[in-house]
């Protein structure tokens, strides 16, 4: 009973809270081959947008829909990291719009008794009659349990959906009115300015840096120079966290990042402000604009934490997304020096070329300068760069290159593709006390298992117990009752997060620890024929969503750090509105043929959302917990890379986890 009035209390919590994050979604149409199991583009796409939602909706010999939700430079960050030949090409056949075709969901009603769920209905209808909202997509009703056994449901019924944007079918127009987003920009005394040596940021070093700001608000600019090493990332946010942000921030989410000298960032600052035609009479003390004090003093002491509640922000982000961990190159702070505010002789050009080539026009553009030089990225064919050279000679990569005039050129870089971000705090709810009872996964390199479980080892203690679910990955249950057990904190887990020990640390719903003991117990070879499955197969081919929707949903437990997302607004304005009605996730076993294992898993990792995957050692078997996906994608991995899959009718299905990170190819 605590633990349901502790969820009803979470899921007020979360629908109270307004949705501040500045939003964004849209349908990447990208061409990758349809067999493809390990592809580089689906990699970049979870690794680098920072998506908090990002689902394949269709797959055709031509062509792959991704429905993605993120924040509002997503798109600029999918041309910065992944628009390239050899990760993701986006399909020249574009359309401006795109309406969802979900499959119907076959549901599944089951006899239980009447009172058995009472308190559930209970707290669940309570949170709704608070919140005033009816949350009609969680199959978690009264009605939904039935004494006929075997009862289909053919479908849900769902209102009519809307169109979703085609990101990039909109060419961009150099003469196109643009609206200012003067409102949005922050000016501050305390404003911090952080650079990030490298194009492989992992999403979450972003958003670790927007914690550290007020009101979690945050700017990035990119910053192109002919040597890549020597191109980065400048953020910029006000903040008094100055001594916390590279401690908290460096160790697990960014990659070598330093701040720049105050001097520097002031200068960085002014030439902004100026940008954004900020008068002496707009001005207040401490040097923020008017904007954004009636913000903050709305704001301040629900959004600006102390350091203490930062670490713990951080430590709940860092143990269901920690990145994996990356060596440091020589190249640390060599950027530093390339990075210097632009001078009132700058001139801005416009560079128009195809987008494999984009990036070479622009080094061709910038062959002689010394330093590196602000690009934004205007869509897939264009972007402006500023630089020095009032000439620019011919470059064969560029199909053209306009000199702009400084209103032009101010208008752009005032305008909406220049927004500010805005991210969003978890919950206090939600936020870690400490390691008790808990399901761990640790991931290593294959030849690092022993290395990787003795360093756990040391840390949760000698009787903590580990289960290899795969060659690059352990899973790790620990019980608080258990003496023998340490009670570990976040900084002692990172101590094996490094390339000799366990590449990455990622703490899992308790349930995956709960049902892989219970694979253990039976002959795993025989579970899923021994019950009642729902087969799979070339010979069974299913139709609709898979595993099908059940009624009695297990809502995650772990409610300290996974939001349940069928009651959530928080880590997606659209989830509710536009996603499709499945939404939870379930253990699918699977059989494959010899020397394939790796290929099945693969396989359901670029088609789905697959959160955990174990194969045995002694026969053809495995499973993954993922989220029910459309049998017309599943379909492509039954009998090409996996022989069949199944699923235990008998079996709990549970709300997805939100904001845990997913499963990819590199990890397998």
């Amino acid at each position: 009973m605590r633990a349901l009035v502790l969820a009803a209390l979470i899921s007020i919590s979360e629908v109270e809270r307004a949705n501040c994050g500045s939003k964004m979604h849209g349908i990447f149409n990208l061409s990758i081959p349809k067999n493809s199991i390990d592809s580089p583009c689906h990699e970049c796409l979870v690794k680098y947008l920072g998506a908090t939602q990002l689902n394949l909706l269709e797959v055709n010999d031509d062509f792959r829909l991704y429905w993605a939700v993120g924040y509002t430079d997503i798109a600029q960050r999918f041309i910065k990291q992944c628009n390239t030949e050899n990760k993701c090409i986006v399909s020249e056949e574009l359309q401006q719009n795109y309406i969802p075709q979900y499959p119907s969901g076959g549901q599944q009603q089951f006899e239980a008794p009447a009172n058995l769920h009472a308190f559930e209905y209970n707290i669940h209808n309570f949170a709704n009659l608070i919140t005033g909202t009816i949350i009609s997509r969680r199959a978690f009703i009264p009605e939904a349990y039935s004494r006929q056994r075997k009862h289909e449901v053919s479908s849900f019924t769902r209102k009519q959906l809307p169109e979703i944007s085609v990101f990039f079918a909109d060419k961009w127009n150099e003469n196109e009115p643009r609206k200012s987003v003067e409102n949005y920009y922050i000016f501050d005394s305390l404003m911090q300015c952080i650079v990030v040596p490298s194009l492989r940021q992992d999403g979450t070093c972003k958003e670790c840096l927007a914690m550290h700001s007020k009101s979690s608000t945050i700017r990035a600019y990119f910053f192109y120079h002919k040597s890549a090493t020597l191109s980065g990332e400048l953020f910029m946010f006000p903040s008094d966290h100055v001594a916390s942000i590279i401690k908290n921030c460096e160790q697990v989410f960014c990659f070598q990042l330093f701040a720049l000298e105050p001097r520097e960032c002031n200068d960085w600052e002014h030439f902004f402000k100026k940008l954004h035609h900020v008068s002496k009479s707009s001005k207040l003390t401490h040097g923020q604009s008017s904007q954004y004090r009636n913000f903050a003093d709305a704001n301040e002491e629900s959004e600006v934490l102390r350091n203490e509640e930062i670490k713990k922000v951080m430590e709940h982000i860092g143990l269901i997304r920690m990145p994996r961990h990356c060596e440091d190159n020589e190249a640390r702070k060599a950027i530093a020096a390339y990075i210097i505010p632009p001078s009132p002789e700058d001139i801005c050009f416009i560079i128009t070329a195809r987008p494999l080539t984009r990036m070479k026009c622009i080094s061709c553009v910038l062959k002689k300068e010394n330093i590196a030089r602000l690009v934004v990225f205007l869509s897939l064919s264009n972007a402006l760069v500023l630089t020095k050279r009032k000439s620019i000679g011919k470059c064969a990569r560029c199909t053209a290159v306009k000199e702009l005039s400084a209103d032009a050129c101010r208008n752009i870089l005032d305008g909406p593709v220049m927004k500010t971000e805005t991210y969003e705090h978890p919950s206090k709810l939600h936020l870690l006390n400490g390691l008790g009872k808990n399901c761990i996964v640790s991931y290593h390199q294959s030849t690092r298992q022993d290395k990787c479980f003795q360093c756990m080892k040391s840390v949760l203690g000698v009787d903590v117990k580990p289960y290899i679910i795969m060659k690059t990955s352990i899973l790790l249950r620990t019980l608080k009752s258990d003496s023998k057990l340490k009670t570990a904190s976040y900084e002692e887990l990172l101590q094996c997060r490094n390339s000799k020990d366990c590449t990455r640390i990622q703490l899992v719903p308790y349930k995956f620890c709960s049902v892989h003991q219970s694979f253990q117990v039976l002959d795993s070879a025989k579970s899923a024929a021994q019950s009642k499955a729902n087969k799979f197969s070339p010979d069974r081919i299913q139709v609709g969503i898979w595993p099908p929707q059940k009624h009695r949903i297990v809502p995650n437990v772990d409610f300290r750090l996974f939001q349940a997302s069928s009651l959530s607004h928080s880590q997606s304005g659209y989830d509710i509105e536009m996603w499709p009605t499945y939404n939870t996730i379930a253990v699918v076993e699977f059989t494959y043929a010899k020397f394939k294992e790796f290929d099945c898993v693969k396989c359901l990792v670029q088609l789905s959302e697959v959160f955990l995957a174990y194969t045995a050692l002694d026969s053809r078997y495995g499973y993954v917990w993922m989220r029910q996906s459309s049998s017309a994608l599943l379909k492509l991995c039954v009998g090409v890379h996996c022989l069949s899959l199944f699923y235990d009718e008998t079996r709990e299905q549970i709300e997805r986890p939100v904001g845990l990170r997913r499963l990819t190819s590199k990890e397998i």
